[in-house]
């Protein structure tokens, strides 16, 4: 998952560049131009995630015995079903951010978020039937995952190009590249994906150190990945909307009210994110119960959650949204 989230970064930051296009069109009213910015921003991600998904399944041997080293034959053998089945999913998850992020261009989060609660009822349901009902192993959470981001990616993909959205892709889909357009989608994507990249490839090499101290300690680093993303829950929401009124405000040429709504934007974050980060140190221990891990990763996985917690209250509206 730490090696699929870096590559899914690249293809997010360009469908953020495509939103930030979008938005300052709309600013501009001049949607038409926005609809043309839809279309290059699916027409790059797409194409992109496919030649990431190839790239995946060339490098297989060097991500699985160069980047985590040592492992046991166990965890290799299970890393290797779940790389092969999940990384067929990145092409559809593409689709679906690419379109999200042109919904949330016009002020429209709800789309996404509706598109998102079944997909994760379809992920969760299928974990649920294929390893506790069927007694699958680790292809019993890789395949409802590949089948819940298909599903993501056909009704986004059908609802973007619904008429009543003022922006929206074109029917028949344009496959001709747009170079001015792209020059300008990439122009914010490229810089925006190798920023998140960096902080993404810091993470991996810390993984690749973790994977020398054991079964205990693996455990706890992805238990405490999980967990440790609902504590970033306000700062990443939240930040999806400084990106949709900056671009709007930024294409309207007012940039007094881009300053206005960071700073109104970002005293939010920080209330919003005490609360959030105390609420998950708060219920930590049932939450553990659910992962019925070992004393040793238990123990591990409080103390990384409390110290991110407190780094996230602090530092991380700056570090992230700003």
């Amino acid at each position: 998952d730490t090696i699929f989230i870096l590559l899914i970064n690249m293809f997010t930051a360009i469908a953020t560049g495509g939103a930030v296009v979008c938005g300052q069109y709309i600013g501009k009213k001049r949607p038409h131009k926005a609809c043309e910015a839809a279309d290059q921003l699916l027409l790059v991600t797409t194409a992109l995630s496919v030649v990431i998904m190839a790239a995946v399944y060339l490098l297989k041997p060097f991500i699985l015995h160069v980047v985590f080293g040592n492992i046991t034959a166990e965890v290799e053998r299970n890393c290797n079903i779940y790389l092969m089945i999940v990384a067929a999913s990145i092409p559809f998850l593409a689709v679906y951010n690419g379109c999200a992020a042109i919904f949330r261009a016009q002020g429209d989060s709800k789309t996404p978020m509706k598109i998102s609660i079944v997909m994760n009822l379809i992920n969760i349901s299928g974990n649920a039937l294929l390893v506790y009902a069927l007694k699958f192993g680790v292809d019993g959470v890789a395949i409802p995952t590949l089948l819940s981001r298909m599903y993501a990616a056909v009704a986004a993909f059908v609802l973007v190009h619904n008429k009543r959205y003022p922006v929206r892709c074109s029917y028949p889909v344009k496959l001709k590249p747009d170079f001015h357009m792209l020059k300008k989608i990439l122009g914010i994507g490229i810089p925006n994906g190798l920023e998140n990249s960096m902080f993404q490839l810091g993470k991996i090499m810390v993984l690749s150190m973790i994977t020398q101290f054991g079964t205990a300690s693996i455990a706890a680093n992805a238990v405490s990945n999980t967990i440790a993303v609902f504590q970033t829950l306000p700062g990443m929401a939240i930040g999806n909307a400084v990106l949709t009124v900056s671009a709007q405000c930024a294409g309207a040429g007012d940039y007094e009210q881009v300053k206005y709504y960071a700073k109104k934007l970002h005293i939010i974050i920080y209330g919003l994110m005490i609360v959030c980060c105390l609420g998950v140190i708060a219920v930590l221990p049932a939450v553990l119960h659910v992962y019925s891990l070992s004393a040793e990763a238990t123990a591990m996985t409080e103390d990384i959650i409390v110290y991110h917690g407190i780094c996230c209250m602090i530092i991380w509206p700056i570090a992230f949204n700003l």
